[in-house]
């Protein structure tokens, strides 16, 4: 494949948006701009990648408090990648160890920490919304997603292709993004169903799908950054 492919991959369904997304933009600028560690030279990035207009794609039957607590979620999901992945591991462990227990309602936010108090208002919108079996999923599918950054740093060079797909399944966090799908249906999925085979696979398969589709849009900048966790560069 060549940098210059004009391969495309199209997507079978109808797309859906989210009746607020203006709404949304202007809010959404307001929560990056609190992210104060953040450059705001990447903070200027975030507000014109159409952030918000993904995030509707995604949750289009969302109520707005729902829509905006998701996109809470995304943005933190984003700073994961582009702020802590410049620091050493022990120091990246300790802090998801922190995350996990804001979320949990164990531990209160620093004050300077913004991503910390991110968390903890991300963790007061979702109580009254969400049952106490969800919460800890979704903790845990997050905690899934760490586990995933944690792993991708065993690897200075490219990892053979069954080690990146089990590293990738959890760096696409998708799991934690199906779990917030729940709540724009009104409903949440007991464990039973969520434990059922198919389920299993069919969220196996989201994971791959959406993690391999990042991989196939973003390898030529990754081949420039000297960056090794992408499919199409192991293969």
């Amino acid at each position: 494949m060549q940098e210059d492919d004009k391969t495309t991959l199209s997507y079978p369904f109808a797309l859906m948006l989210n009746s607020q997304t203006g709404r949304l933009n202007h809010d959404m600028n307001i929560l990056i701009d609190q992210y104060t560690m953040i450059p705001e030279e990447q903070r200027r990035k975030y507000k014109t990648a159409g952030l918000s207009w993904g995030i509707s794609t995604l949750f289009p039957r969302a109520k707005y408090d729902q829509l905006l607590l998701c996109s809470r979620y995304i943005v933190f999901l984003f700073t994961l990648d582009d702020y802590y992945c410049s620091f050493s591991f022990e120091e990246i462990n300790s802090i998801f160890n922190d995350f996990e227990q804001i979320l949990n309602g164990r531990q209160m936010p620093i004050e300077n920490d913004p991503t910390q108090k991110q968390l903890f208002q991300l963790r007061h919108e979702l109580l009254p919304q969400v049952t106490s079996d969800w919460m800890q999923r979704f903790i845990n599918d997050l905690r899934f997603h760490f586990d995933g950054m944690l792993m991708e740093y065993q690897y200075d060079g490219y990892p053979s292709i069954t080690d990146y797909v089990n590293i990738r399944e959890r760096l696409s966090a998708c799991d934690s993004l199906q779990d917030l799908i729940e709540l724009q249906c009104g409903f949440f999925f007991s464990e039973k169903v969520m434990q059922h085979p198919f389920m299993k696979r069919l969220r196996q398969l989201t994971r791959r799908m959406t993690g391999f589709c990042n991989d196939f849009y973003s390898w030529p900048k990754e081949l420039k950054h000297g960056e090794k966790m992408n499919l199409i560069l192991i293969i």
